[in-house]
């Protein structure tokens, strides 16, 4: 059985302005599989990386899970889901 990782809390968060290399929000976030907690940072969000990933994502364990931002009522929030 699979442990679901999911975000424990955003420790740091940017929002990219004019000449930053960034192309979307990007930040640290504590990552939790009920037994391990760490902190990761995003990766896939700068320009240079866009067109190979398409997508944000972090690494926990040696395993990569993509960023998905959604919609909870009229807050968004972010989960993560494993990249195949």
């Amino acid at each position: 059985m699979e442990t679901q990782v999911r975000i424990k809390r955003i420790v740091d968060w940017v929002f990219p302005y004019f000449g930053n290399r960034h192309t979307m929000p990007y930040g640290k976030l504590e990552v939790t599989d009920g037994k391990t907690t760490k902190i990761c940072s995003t990766k896939g969000d700068t320009l240079e990386t866009w067109p190979i990933h398409q997508c944000q994502y972090i690494t926990f364990k040696r395993k990569a899970y993509k960023l998905v931002e959604y919609r909870d009522g009229t807050k968004y929030k972010l989960k993560l889901e494993p990249i195949k």
